[in-house]
């Protein structure tokens, strides 16, 4: 039979430990894989792969790296022999951790710790990545990596790892698009972003744009507010808290304490509602200052408006709070913050405020009372 001529021939070629013999024997391989000599039992082919398994180490890397093409495709392949080929060189190993699904999660794992950037990235561009793996892929610091794994809308990513890289984005610009291309990208943390990088991006458009700032700043931050409403709903965000703020304020029951009770409660819209009401500067800039991590604007109004310290701090506590930062990034934004509460007098915050009443561009206001000079 053909096929029991063909496994003759291969086992007579896996003994034959010259290079034209391999490459008669990779040759013949590629053959019956691709079924070019009619179909082959699963016998047959448990052969040929057990044969390819005691001689892969002794083929070149040219050859092996066309091997690999051919088993990265197939479910039954031994483990040790795609672990061999897992482990070879990037060129080897590249289909074989993009491609095959006979490596688990641990095996993974071990060759992202143990191997090189491009055996990495490789598997940043798997079909399914796991919780796991993109964790340990994120801790390996190659911005990279890290971006190739973001651009796989298949991966999965926790909660934990995409406040790590909100944070890191900061500084990492090549971050920034592939984190809010991601449609699984918690709200809270695309809200936030969006704030952070439009500001980035006004400043960009100002400089090689001859446009109004003002404008810009409208459009922008108009913008993020559609982002924040549309995951709350307009008539939610806009009516109910709005007119229940309103209400409280006429009845005279809009103090410190209730924003602290309020935002205590996760109430963060009528929070935004309330501060808006209070202070007369309107909701989106609100919005702003309440998810901006620095707390410099939150400052600016608590000082306006008369709060003390602690009624800053307990507010800016609890929204540290509902946007889930790290206990390190919180604390070092708090002492931050509380020295910048203590750098300007009331009188200067009740000028920014009138300010922001009238026009609310946000960084001229400050740098017009001297309290940012960048």
């Amino acid at each position: 039979m053909q096929g029991d001529s063909d496994v003759s021939r291969l086992l007579a070629l896996s003994r034959d430990r010259s290079a034209e013999g391999r490459r008669r024997l990779v040759t013949l391989i590629g053959e019956l894989f691709s079924d070019e000599r009619g179909q082959i039992s699963d016998k047959e082919k448990n052969l040929i792969l057990e044969i390819l398994e005691k001689t892969i180490s002794e083929i070149e890397q040219s050859v092996r790296a066309q091997i690999s093409v051919r088993l990265s495709a197939m479910p039954d392949v031994p483990e040790s022999l795609i672990s061999f080929l897992a482990n070879d060189t990037s060129e080897v190993a590249f289909p074989i951790l993009k491609d095959s699904g006979v490596l688990k999660d641990e095996d993974l794992i071990e060759i992202i710790k143990k191997r090189s950037q491009e055996h990495q990235i490789a598997i940043s561009m798997r079909r399914k990545v796991s919780v796991d793996v993109s964790q340990e892929l994120i801790n390996t610091g190659s911005e990279k990596v890290i971006v190739s794994l973001l651009n796989n809308a298949n991966a999965s990513i926790s909660q934990a790892a995409y406040e790590y890289l909100e944070a890191e984005s900061r500084r990492v610009d090549t971050f920034q698009e592939p984190l809010l291309r991601r449609e699984d990208l918690p709200p809270k943390i695309a809200q936030r972003m969006y704030l952070w990088v439009s500001a980035a991006l006004r400043e960009m458009i100002a400089q090689n744009y001859d446009l109004d700032e003002g404008i810009i700043d409208e459009v922008l931050e108009q913008t993020a507010m559609d982002l924040y409403t549309s995951e709350i709903g307009e008539s939610e965000y806009s009516g109910k808290s709005k007119h229940l703020a309103e209400e409280l304020v006429r009845g005279g029951q809009a103090n410190s304490e209730l924003l602290i009770n309020v935002l205590s409660v996760g109430e963060v819209h009528l929070f935004v509602s309330l501060l808006s009401t209070i202070s007369g500067v309107r909701e989106n800039l609100i919005l702003k200052l309440t998810l901006e991590p620095e707390g410099e604007g939150l400052a600016v109004i608590c000082k306006g408006l008369g709060y003390d310290k602690e009624v800053y701090a307990s507010l800016l506590g609890l929204l540290g709070r509902t946007q889930m930062e790290s206990s390190s990034q919180f604390k070092n934004n708090v002492r931050t913050a509380l020295v910048f509460y203590d750098s300007f007098t009331k009188e200067v915050a009740e000028r920014v405020l009138n300010h922001w009443r009238r026009n609310q561009d946000y960084l001229s206001a400050l740098r017009a009372v001297g309290i940012r000079d960048d």
